[in-house]
């Protein structure tokens, strides 16, 4: 896994040249998650899925080039929790957009746009920048992760994860609770 940022021009040229480049875009929000978690937290999330992903990408044959995280997304829901950064749908949309064609421009054209925050407008903002830079023939893009596809949804993050919604060790809780009560 190359981080664009951390590499020369050169390096993107070798990339580019190679033809098995694939550029993943995290992409998350500035917003709350709770009292206990940062504000980060989407962001967060979705560069760690990037470089969980990358091993299996490279496993298939493909260079995997992880892009600068979009910190910024639209966040309405929690505008009014302080710290919470929200944009317009349109400038997600457009930021997007520019990026690809940014990457595109210098022959990293295979886009995966991995999407860490749940918002209607923000996932359709999202799909509408991949909508566009597929029908300029601009870049193959592919958005994962949080998206509008109910099908995609489902697979990564209700069926996808079904073993998890277990605990291993389900009477834990429970014991737990008990001797936390026992002692009042």
């Amino acid at each position: 896994m190359i981080e664009l940022a951390k590499i020369t021009f050169p390096e993107v040229k070798r990339l580019s040249d190679g033809k098995h480049a694939l550029t993943i875009l995290p992409v998350g929000v500035v917003e709350e998650h709770g009292a206990h978690l940062p504000l980060g937290m989407d962001s967060f999330a979705a560069e760690v899925y990037a470089a969980s992903a990358a091993p299996h990408l490279e496993e298939a044959g493909y260079e995997i080039v992880v892009a600068p995280t979009i910190n910024y997304g639209v966040a309405r829901a929690a505008i009014d929790f302080p710290g919470t950064l929200s944009l317009e749908p349109e400038t997600l949309r457009s930021m997007v957009v520019e990026i690809g064609r940014s990457l595109a421009r210098h022959g990293l054209n295979r886009l995966v746009i991995l999407n860490g925050h749940r918002d209607l407008h923000h996932m359709k903002a999202l799909d509408d920048a991949r909508e566009i830079l597929v029908e300029e023939n601009s870049a193959k893009v592919l958005c994962v992760g949080f998206v509008s596809d109910p099908a995609a949804t489902a697979a990564c993050y209700r069926d996808g994860v079904r073993q998890f919604y277990k605990s291993p060790r389900p009477t834990a809780k429970v014991m737990a609770a008990s001797r936390k009560h026992r002692w009042r």
